[in-house]
């Protein structure tokens, strides 16, 4: 069975369609580390999600869905988790823009990407992982895309998470630290 490197987690995925398959593929690994766990989901899960997923959504969307979500509750017991949320690499630090489907996320990293060019790209542009390590929080890429296609397998430390909302205008509130 395949094996892949996310987040330093070695999972044990078996990817029956090809989008998945695309996607870990920068991610698989071959060394000798036993697999940490396994994120597959049966086919009456898959069959299940999809039937309650946004029409017109296919059963590839569904096996990354389902995978991200095995995923995700297996590593939340071992000290990371997935946000929802653009992740994008700036001067080595990544910059999280988490909030709901169709608030921005996406294009405020597309808008980083604009103003500062090569300097920044992005990590993964829907479920990056968190996780703290040498009392470091760190941001890591995972194959889970959300359907854009930008799945990095790379690893760097976080610089900020922006919750965005909507507003009427736009502005910045950057929490006090010596609370």
């Amino acid at each position: 069975m395949p094996k892949y490197l996310i987040a330093d987690f070695i999972v044990e995925i078996e990817p029956k369609f090809d989008y998945l398959k695309k996607l870990c593929e920068p991610f698989l690994y071959e060394g000798e580390r036993s697999a940490d766990f396994s994120a597959i989901p049966s086919d009456s899960y898959l069959n299940s999600l999809l039937s309650r997923m946004v029409e017109g959504s296919t059963i590839d969307e569904a096996e990354e869905f389902a995978t991200a979500s095995i995923f995700n509750r297996k590593i939340i017991h071992r000290g990371a988790m997935l946000v929802h949320s653009s992740a994008l690499v700036f001067d080595g630090k990544a910059y999280l823009f988490s909030a709901d489907s169709g608030f921005g996320k996406s294009t405020h990293t597309k808008m980083w990407l604009k103003r500062f060019g090569s300097k920044a790209h992005i990590l993964n542009d829907d479920k990056p992982v968190v996780k703290i390590k040498n009392e470091v929080p760190l941001c890591c890429g995972t194959p889970f895309d959300g359907g854009s296609g930008i799945a990095n397998n790379e690893t760097v430390p976080v610089g900020a998470i922006i919750f965005i909302e909507r507003s009427d205008a736009n502005f910045v509130t950057i929490p006090d630290t010596n609370e």
